[in-house]
């Protein structure tokens, strides 16, 4: 049982885990050795029969010694052994990637003591497991795990559509995904990343890695796309920045109106990033801050703080731990 405190609505991590697995997988989260052995034998029993029932209409004679089947029969029997034998490997094979998948997600949701109790999508739940017992790469299933960790925490994290988009990419992409992911800002519900192309590629990203994961629906690349901010003094303008804050103040009474050139990121791209882990570099931090701001009236302070909390939109920063520097160009 999920255990529900029903003064707070949360349940264990753990609990709502084997609730969730179970009724998608149908049976429980076992020690691995106990579920392997039970799996194994259940599998050799439910082959042998299906063999039989498959095998009961084959012709066969007995004529006072060994028992003969005719050459089309013979074939067939041999087509069908030869089937069962490719259906049963592949069926493990699923298997072993959802179990690999699930251990991953287990082992990740322990430390988290408690959850919300809101309930999971049965129909997701079936959908992700349907996809992960495609999945064999290492670095995929930890990405799904990640998934599944996530939606268990907060049920509706993940859409059916970023489902269908993360299972169409490929090793590859996903390493360039993470390589782009720390140099993402944020801002409100606008995930993005500078387009000007010698910021990119002063930290590693050509606009062949763009091109790609425009194409497998992380990043939209579209020429002119672009975030409009207007900075009022007294209201300064808030970006995060991995663990960093970056803060634009206006240091003159006129409304400042700057506008950035991004690339940016899609919903699939946008959940992922909440889960994936991104250190960014300070020097990007600081790059970035003089290379989206430059184009602000006179007077435009930038700081940038370590961020020592966040929880959903609230941010707790260091004030004292910040470095700063006055964007002081005209437009």
């Amino acid at each position: 049982m999920d255990e529900l405190d029903v003064t707070t609505g949360v349940v264990s991590s753990c609990g709502k885990f084997l609730s969730a697995i179970r009724g998608a997988i149908g049976k429980c989260y076992e020690p691995r050795y106990v579920r392997k052995m039970a799996e194994a034998r259940a599998c050799e029993i439910e082959t042998i029969s299906e063999a039989m029932r498959k095998n009961a209409d084959v012709a066969m004679t007995y004529d006072n010694g060994p028992l003969k089947l005719s050459t089309e029969d013979r074939e067939r029997l041999e087509m069908q052994q030869r089937t069962h034998e490719r259906v049963a490997l592949q069926e493990a094979t699923r298997q072993k990637n959802i179990e690999n998948v699930a251990d991953k997600a287990y082992d990740q949701l322990e430390a988290e003591g408690t959850v919300t109790s809101d309930p999971i999508d049965p129909d997701w739940i079936r959908r992700f497991f349907n996809i992960v017992g495609d999945v064999s790469n290492n670095e995929l299933q930890n990405i799904w795990a990640r998934i599944l960790s996530g939606e268990i925490k907060q049920p509706g994290s993940f859409s059916m559509r970023t489902l269908d988009t993360v299972r169409n990419i490929s090793p590859k992409e996903a390493e360039i995904f993470q390589r782009v992911m720390p140099l993402v800002l944020q801002s409100g519900q606008n995930y993005f990343i500078s387009s000007r192309t010698e910021l990119l590629s002063k930290y590693g990203i050509s606009y062949g890695d763009i091109l790609c994961l425009d194409e497998c629906g992380l990043i939209i690349q579209q020429k002119d796309l672009g975030i409009t901010y207007h900075i009022e003094k007294g209201k300064p303008l808030s970006l995060l920045a991995g663990q960093y804050l970056i803060r634009v103040e206006a240091v003159i009474e006129a409304l400042q109106e700057v506008r950035l050139e991004v690339y940016s990121l899609t919903c699939a791209g946008r959940e992922l990033y909440d889960i994936l882990y991104h250190a960014t570099p300070l020097a990007y931090v600081v790059d970035m801050g003089k290379e989206a701001f430059k184009e602000g009236k006179n007077g435009v302070n930038v700081g940038i703080h370590e961020i020592i909390r966040k929880e959903g939109e609230r941010v707790e920063f260091c004030a004292e731990c910040s470095k700063s520097f006055c964007v002081d160009t005209k437009l």
